[in-house]
């Protein structure tokens, strides 16, 4: 039988999976904006090979969590007594590694968008007084920016999503536990810890593209060093780019470091509130 978590890690990771491909029309968008526009930049530009060296360094990091998310219920619910715990655990393999999957192309694209941040703001200090040059990289770099976060906005949300739910399950499922005792507190914690500690990964590497765009006006700035017409030109640059407010958006929402933090402490306060209550609960019952 398999365990609510799974379903809910299941439905979260197809879901995600799906909402990248949800139509033959927007198949074709999503294609041509992550796998084609992204790709030819970074090749035209020259860092399309630092691009998969970082990605790979991703893809070490989501192993490492279904490992430890692997490791965690094979360590504490199965002990393969029967045939139907071999198949829950099999199946708990397979939707824990597809939310990973899933996981991990998110970060992969993350990747590419600071790298392609990054290239432009190598390309405005290098450019010098060709402001027109600027305009039109900026042009390019926000198109890129912001129709690859409206095609993982969907996939985003649908895995992180599935995440709360799960938590407040295995709550649950502790607070009614009838022999409640250490070791079960702890298989309940570390049942959904590697899961949480994915999400939350995976939102501050999206956030990082928000916090580029954010930090990228004032590195501008501190390049200028002429005065007069050029000087004028620049800061107008600069402005604009301050006015396009550009950064990873979901739903029409900005996400940043300090959303993801607030849902930190959220998950955090939410833990601990639970820790007490069984704790109270197993005095009362001594």
């Amino acid at each position: 039988m398999l365990h609510a978590p799974t379903c809910l890690y299941g439905i979260g990771g197809l879901a995600g999976m799906l909402l990248l491909c949800d139509s033959p029309c927007r198949a074709r968008q999503k294609s041509i904006t992550i796998r084609f526009a992204l790709q030819r930049f970074a090749r035209s530009h020259k860092y399309e090979d630092l691009w998969w060296r970082l990605s790979k360094r991703q893809l070490v990091r989501i192993t490492l969590f279904w490992g430890c998310t692997i490791f965690c219920r094979l360590y504490f619910e199965h002990s393969f007594e029967d045939a139907d715990e071999i198949l829950a655990f099999a199946g708990f393999s397979m939707v824990s590694g597809l939310f990973a999957a899933v996981a991990f192309y998110h970060l992969h694209n993350c990747v590419g968008l600071e790298l392609m941040i990054d290239q432009f703001s190598l390309r405005f200090v290098n450019a010098g007084d060709e402001i027109a040059e600027s305009t039109a990289m900026w042009s390019l770099t926000h198109v890129l920016l912001r129709r690859t976060a409206h095609s993982l906005e969907d996939s985003i949300l649908a895995l992180q999503t599935s995440v709360l739910p799960a938590v407040v399950l295995a709550g649950v499922h502790l607070l009614k536990s009838q022999s409640l005792t250490c070791d079960s507190c702890i298989q309940g914690i570390f049942t959904v810890a590697p899961a949480v500690a994915l999400v939350l990964h995976t939102l501050f590497r999206v956030a990082a593209v928000t916090e580029k765009c954010i930090h990228m006006p004032a590195f501008m700035t501190s390049w200028i060093c002429c005065d007069g017409a050029l000087a004028q030109k620049h800061h107008h640059f600069i402005q604009c780019l301050l006015n396009s407010s550009a950064g990873f958006y979901i739903k029409g929402l900005r996400l940043t470091t300090f959303m993801v933090l607030k849902l930190t402490y959220f998950l955090c306060a939410l833990s601990f509130s639970v820790v007490v209550a069984i704790t109270l609960k197993g005095v009362d019952h001594e």
